[in-house]
């Protein structure tokens, strides 16, 4: 309701994870919306308390380590 609201704040790039846990209707309602920025902007979205949990897990440990980018080899294939 009114401005700035979550969706706003996706777009501004001030959200950066997002754990939302729908309890009823209208909740599940606005939740769609929010569901649909975080996609478009590359935001994680968690929807359950252990999904949460388990993505802030894997945030923690991929700041104590160094990530390698590797190309990915396409093979020629006849059809």
């Amino acid at each position: 309701e009114g401005h700035p609201h979550i969706v706003d704040l996706i777009k501004s790039k001030e959200i950066q994870f997002i754990i939302n846990i729908p309890t009823d209707v209208v909740t599940r309602d606005d939740a769609f919306e929010i569901r649909m920025a975080a996609l478009q902007y590359n935001v994680p979205y968690m929807t359950t308390t252990t999904a949460a949990i388990e993505g802030l897990k894997g945030l923690r440990e991929m700041q104590n380590q160094e990530i390698s980018i590797y190309p990915v080899e396409s093979k020629d294939v006849t059809v």
